[in-house]
């Protein structure tokens, strides 16, 4: 088996340019240039041309580079490492990433036909595209999700496409068509810059693996890229952790602080008094490094296995030394009730990503009716994701491979999903009955919905009957 690494090599090697798709006719303008327009300069009397583009996206961006984002931490490759750290250190952003990508993983998804009304060619088709999706990739289904939902915390996901004959040998199938090999990941941080057109489009990724040192161009034609929000046609997207930076970032100092007071297990702050000649900047070398000591004691007092202070009395032979060691604490609680602090900047966290349901009942607070809401719009969020992955491989996935394979377009599939939560059974009955009840709905074609509702095999059609005839009697004679 060849892997293909480009479409014109993808058709001259596999099809012998039997696929060979004819050019696209484009409109030319003949006219003077004007050098303050991206397109040529036309007469306010002259019609507009329908295919020409006269503006631009307006992407913040110079040499390849994205600057939309205003933070300087969350640009480029710091965006990734700062990403990256709320995604694996914190226990919220983790519980709602993994909550998002367990309930997407167990959702149908499925390859549909064409028409409603399919014909053969069309039945065919799909079955092709369903086998090349589901079951003959290096990876599965599955997997590649997990890494198409990585545009979730960094904002876009890329894959390179790369094709295979199916011949058997690297393929479950032997019928000689061109199907894929996988949907490779590139990883965010291996983006170096992005190559635009002119007018803003994204022409591909130039992508630096620095563990290898290995370098490349991926054209978009040849890849899938994802991204969780879009605007100005960033390639970059939007990262789903964007709104919870800021709740993350003093979260995280927060719980920095409270471990601290853990760990020191104090009611206020260790001071030590020492003599003046001590502090003084004419101290001599011995007394410096007794100040120096003194500093490190006051820096290492803690909760641990070594916990204990040694150094000279307050007095001696009833005379003040003038070393003191207290603690000094405030007449209230210092800086507010960090706990509560923390709590807060959870749920916010949590709220970002519409999955505040994670929080309820913790205070044992929240109703039954409040769940379900929340519950329902985190939901109707991972739809509109799903959204996204199969808009993605319906536009640029499925169409190259059916050109390739000489499918007309009339006979195209698409990828679609199913719901993320189960229905309840018992509001569903209430409602067929209701509506059969008014004689607003006839049940004779519900059984087979129905089943696949409730996750029940599909009705077995019943197999005749046999009745065996009774054993003939024997002869006396």
């Amino acid at each position: 088996m060849e892997r293909v690494n480009d479409r014109r090599s993808l058709l001259s090697l596999m099809t012998g340019g039997i696929f060979d798709a004819a050019p696209i006719e484009t409109t030319t303008i003949i006219g003077p240039i004007s050098k303050n327009h991206f397109g040529p300069e036309l007469d306010d009397d002259a019609p507009i041309p329908g295919d020409l583009e006269l503006g631009t996206t307006g992407l913040k961006r110079s040499g390849g580079y994205v600057h939309e984002e205003w933070h300087p931490k969350l640009r480029g490759s710091k965006a990734v490492r700062v990403y990256r750290e709320m995604r694996d250190n914190d226990a919220t952003v983790g519980a709602v990433l993994y909550a998002m990508e367990s309930l997407i993983l167990q959702a149908p998804w499925h390859v549909e036909v064409a028409t409603p009304d399919p014909t053969p060619a069309q039945v065919e088709a799909a079955a092709f595209v369903r086998s090349a999706l589901f079951d003959d990739m290096d990876h599965t289904w599955q997997e590649f999700l997990s890494e198409a939902l990585s545009m979730v915390p960094y904002g876009w996901s890329m894959f390179e496409v790369v094709y295979k004959r199916r011949a058997g040998a690297d393929s479950r199938f032997d019928d000689g068509r061109i199907g894929w090999a996988k949907f490779a990941p590139r990883g965010q941080e291996t983006l170096e810059r992005w190559k635009f057109a002119e007018n803003g489009d994204v022409l591909g990724m130039h992508q630096t693996d620095y563990s290898t040192g290995r370098a490349a161009f991926i054209p978009l034609a040849k890849a899938l890229l994802f991204t969780f929000r879009s605007h100005l046609n960033n390639p970059e997207g939007r990262s789903g952790l964007r709104t919870a930076y800021r709740s993350w970032y003093f979260l995280k100092r927060l719980q920095e602080i409270e471990a601290i007071g853990a760990e020191r297990d104090l009611a206020g702050m260790p001071v030590i008094e020492a003599p003046t000649r001590i502090m003084s900047p004419t101290a001599s070398a011995a007394e410096k490094v007794i100040r120096a000591a003194l500093f490190k004691i006051v820096k290492s007092i803690k909760m641990d296995e070594q916990m204990g202070v040694v150094m000279p009395a307050e007095k001696e032979d009833g005379k003040e030394t003038g070393y003191r060691l207290r603690l000094l604490s405030t007449g209230g609680k210092r800086g507010g009730d960090i706990a509560t602090a923390i709590d807060r900047y959870r749920k916010e966290i949590a709220m970002t990503l519409l999955a505040q349901f994670l929080h309820l009942g913790m205070d044992r607070v929240g109703s039954f009716a409040l769940a379900d809401s929340s519950t329902d719009l985190f939901a109707v969020a991972l739809g509109a994701t799903m959204d996204r992955i199969t808009d993605i491989v319906n536009r640029t996935a499925i169409p190259p491979l059916m050109r390739l394979n000489g499918i007309p377009q009339a006979d195209w599939p698409k990828l679609v999903h199913g719901d993320v939560e189960s229905r309840n059974l018992t509001d569903v009955a209430t409602y067929i009955a209701t509506l059969v009840g008014a004689g607003a709905m006839t049940p004779d074609d519900l059984e087979g919905r129905l089943r696949e509702i409730a996750n029940l095999p599909p009705r077995q059609p019943k197999r005749p009957s046999i009745t065996m005839p009774p054993p003939a009697e024997e002869s006396t004679t």
